[in-house]
């Protein structure tokens, strides 16, 4: 089966000299599509290298090395696979209303209107958010705002989603709905979070990054259930 991922010798140095990846290999294996999420967390320190990983995996940085996304080593042709989720939703909420925020990417790829507003519909059923199509993002919640964007991935048909900090700055019943909201994704997303507890929730196997650099990678029980590695790596107290 193809693998999900797969990086060879791959870095990324920064103007100003910054090397966020160093030679990082790494595979991670296919399965094919079910009912549910098929999560892998990327957990580090800051600096570590998480969101730059996340990046390349879509061209966004250029790197070094050999990147295959999907089985596709073009990586424009592995974007219209995939989802990318940034940080802050303010970055990727930039229409006046929502439902032309959703629309976006169906349009981008060329669908055609009818199917473009039936997709725009079944993703903002899915987040929940059906009755808000005309409303303007700053009128959303934060976890509302965050929600919108993911049904801008949806309604793309992502087949793998990258996630950045997916929970950052919600409340607990923000959070709780991003999670549920994950979980019942027919795909798999590449989870980069400090927040420990959502990992285990959602991801089946995790990846540490420190300096740039895979220092394990596993089944999420035993690599967050090895305490000494996270506390070396600044991951808890």
């Amino acid at each position: 089966m193809t693998p999900l991922l797969r990086l060879v010798g791959v870095g990324v140095r920064y103007p100003g000299g910054n090397e966020a990846l160093r030679d990082l290999d790494l595979e991670i294996a296919g399965r094919p599509a079910g009912p549910r999420l098929r999560g892998i967390g990327v957990v580090g320190p800051n600096g570590a290298g998480k969101t730059t990983l996340l990046a390349a995996l879509v061209g966004l940085v250029p790197v070094s090395g050999t990147i295959e996304v999907l089985g596709e080593r073009d990586l424009v042709a592995a974007r219209r696979r995939v989802g990318f989720l940034f940080q802050e939703p303010e970055d990727q909420l930039l229409m006046p209303t929502l439902g032309e925020d959703v629309a976006l990417g169906p349009r981008a790829r060329g669908m055609e209107e009818g199917d473009v507003e039936a997709r725009v519909a079944r993703a903002l059923e899915f987040v929940g958010l059906l009755g808000r199509a005309a409303a303007a993002p700053r009128e959303l919640s934060g976890g509302e705002r965050r929600l919108a964007a993911l049904a801008g991935l949806f309604a793309a048909g992502p087949e793998l989603l990258l996630l950045d900090e997916p929970t950052a700055h919600l409340d607990a019943r923000g959070r709780r709905r991003i999670i549920e909201t994950l979980r019942a994704f027919p795909g798999a997303a590449l989870i980069a979070s400090h927040d420990l507890a959502l990992v285990r929730e959602l991801a089946e196997e995790t990846l540490v990054l420190a300096e740039g650099r895979a220092v394990a990678l596993g089944p999420t029980s035993e690599v967050l259930g090895d305490e000494a590695r996270l506390r070396a790596q600044g991951l808890i107290d």
